[in-house]
């Protein structure tokens, strides 16, 4: 399938994505409320990046329904351990570089490290950012190729072959497309830098 191809399906792709995003947020269940492994859910929850005080309310309300006390005090410990696991240079760079390439549907940094572990995290999180956008700066500029190359290919063939050129011009408003939502993303991007930039400057 070509890049243009793709194109027409990136609508459902995000949608795919954010269903992903949100059932992945979904807090416990009556089962797990009734393991009470507090710990464990802590840590999984600091390791994905996920802010505490969010979590908890979360979970509170979930297994309040289900007559369950849920431990804070517990949940927290097993939290400090999680965000250690998820607040590395090379956690950073993966979270940048995807957070660019599937924005709007990922999200970047909500601030979950401490400020022991932030300067390291962020030190590979701008690298991730920075990555991704030449990735889409490099896709950007291979789509205005494309396009330059098929509307001086449409205009040869326009005479003698209309069909053809009436397909070259589909897949130049294809190709556009595909600019602007990039060209979306690069301005996320750059903005996510810059964000960052004000809180470490030598990043």
């Amino acid at each position: 399938m070509s890049n243009q191809v793709q194109l027409n399906y990136l609508p459902f792709i995000a949608v795919a994505l954010l269903t992903v995003t949100i059932l992945g947020c979904a807090s416990l269940g009556k089962k797990d409320c009734l393991s009470g492994d507090w710990e464990t859910f802590g840590q999984t929850d600091g390791a994905r990046g996920r802010l505490a005080t969010s979590r908890v309310s979360a979970h509170s309300k979930a297994c309040a329904k289900h007559g369950v006390q849920f431990e804070e005090t517990k949940y927290m410990l097993g939290h400090a351990e999680g965000v250690k696991t998820y607040c590395t240079v090379i956690n950073g760079l993966d979270v940048g570089s995807k957070y660019v390439i599937n924005a709007p549907s990922r999200r970047g940094y909500n601030s979950v490290c401490p400020t022991d572990l932030q300067y390291n995290f962020l030190r590979g999180y701008v690298s991730g950012l920075r990555q991704g956008l030449n990735t889409l700066n490099l896709e950007i500029n291979e789509g205005k190729e494309q396009i330059n190359s098929r509307t001086t290919m449409a205009a040869i063939l326009r005479a003698e072959n209309p069909t053809r050129a009436d397909e070259l011009i589909n897949e130049i408003e294809l190709i556009k497309r595909s600019i602007i939502v990039r060209e979306s993303k690069v301005t996320v991007a750059e903005k996510e830098i810059d964000k960052w930039l004000e809180v470490a400057p030598e990043l």
